[in-house]
């Protein structure tokens, strides 16, 4: 998805919803949902809850259960991203006990994904790999859409990194990486690339720096906002400071150009290799 495509769909539903009478119903729901999640895309975290709360009233009021539990995800993800944990854990406990009573694994392991993510986040290592390995297992035994599976299995190496475990991180990365590049996507490649980035910054800091480029070029056409944007700034500036500024705007510049295929590759390559000692 390009930053083109990003804001045309933008524009085009908000149009769509602009045209539609604001009744309660099915269609003009999703049709509100959809701008909200543009909105929550870009990094608009106000818009968003300001849209997603509408639209989660509707379908609470047309009893859709299934949309309500999407919806809460949504929220409770935004909410996190905002630092507001406690209401992100609100919204996201009521979406995993209706994800539950519906007994649908993927709709489980989506409404799981929003609590480990508070749990990262607020730094409960322990309880947000309890809840990250669950979603891993559930969606490796159910085999889900690839692309739920790369973001958990990014979100998984993440947390074990956080915890010093650079071995079983590498290990979790590189599957990442390997599905990333069979189905060519653009949503989340961005953190794999700063995840990849963190883990190899002592043995090969040019390579870091490399992918942090590709990785703001990926950001700068998908328009898609940073998941963990003070993170992502800590390893930045962990690179820049094993670089030095001036050697780190070399491999950053070469990084921006690199497609992304051959960032991941070298990622990949790198990640996949013993550790240099």
């Amino acid at each position: 998805m390009h930053r083109a495509q990003l804001e045309e769909g933008e524009r085009w539903t908000e149009r769509a919803l602009a045209a539609a009478p604001r009744v309660s119903s099915l269609a003009i729901a999703n049709t509100i949902s959809g701008v909200g999640e543009f909105a929550r895309f870009r990094g608009d975290s106000q818009r968003a809850i300001t849209l997603k709360e509408e639209a989660l009233e509707m379908y609470r009021s047309l009893g859709e259960p299934r949309y309500v539990a999407a919806t809460l995800h949504d929220l409770a993800d935004t909410w996190t991203h905002i630092g507001e944990y406690d209401r992100a854990r609100e919204l996201a406990l009521e979406g995993i006990e209706i994800r539950r009573q519906q007994g649908n694994p993927h709709g489980i392991a989506h409404a799981l994904s929003s609590l480990a993510d508070i749990e990262l986040f607020e730094q409960n290592y322990e309880e947000a790999q309890r809840l990250y390995e669950e979603i891993v297992a559930i969606e490796r035994k159910n085999r889900h859409r690839r692309a739920d599976t790369m973001v958990s299995l990014h979100s998984l190496a993440e947390c074990v990194r956080r915890q010093g475990d650079i071995a079983r991180a590498r290990s979790l990365l590189t599957e990442a990486i390997e599905i990333a590049r069979q189905m060519n996507v653009r949503f989340g490649v961005g953190e794999v690339l700063t995840s990849a980035a963190a883990l190899l910054v002592d043995e090969d800091p040019r390579l870091a720096a490399t992918l942090i480029g590709t990785c703001d070029a990926v950001r700068s056409e998908t328009a898609f906002d940073p998941w963990d944007l003070r993170e992502d700034k800590r390893v930045e500036e962990t690179i820049r400071q094993a670089l030095g500024a001036s050697t780190f705007a070399k491999p950053h510049a070469e990084g921006e150009k690199l497609p992304v295929d051959a960032a991941l590759a070298q990622a990949h390559s790198a990640l996949s290799s013993a550790p240099a000692s």
